[in-house]
């Protein structure tokens, strides 16, 4: 789109710049991906950071979760978030934290050639199992 510039104001300009902001979004977010195989989750998961934070009471469960899948999405491929109401009751003996009892936020990733969803755990890489 060319803009006339003895026409335009900065209402023009600014129409114009958060109508490119939304296509280039709307580009990144189709580029967007789930993961082919278990292997790529798990080599994703291998060389992604979040793991290596430390956890700290401002630094827990949902911030943990929240790095993965922005990682995740600066790399090209989709997670999402689920909260779990009673974690132990699904993944007894499973090394993460959170405090007291209650909820816990981890990731959930689709893996096209399993044609199935699998809970993650951002604080250690763990794939904890199926989502059913």
């Amino acid at each position: 789109m060319i803009v006339n510039q003895r026409n335009s104001t900065p209402l023009t300009a600014a129409i114009i710049i958060i109508a490119l902001a939304g296509a280039y979004n709307y580009l990144q977010e189709s580029q967007i991906r789930d993961f082919e195989t278990m292997t790529e989750l798990r080599t994703f998961l291998e060389n992604d950071y979040t793991d290596r934070i430390p956890w700290t009471p401002g630094f827990d469960c949902e911030e943990f979760t929240d790095t993965l899948i922005e990682n995740a999405r600066l790399q090209g491929y989709r997670l999402r978030s689920i909260i779990v109401d009673d974690p132990n009751s699904l993944w007894p003996n499973n090394n993460f934290y959170w405090v007291g009892e209650g909820s816990h936020a981890v990731c959930i990733a689709y893996v096209t050639a399993d044609d199935c969803e699998y809970y993650i755990e951002p604080q250690n890489d763990r794939v904890l199992g199926r989502v059913s």
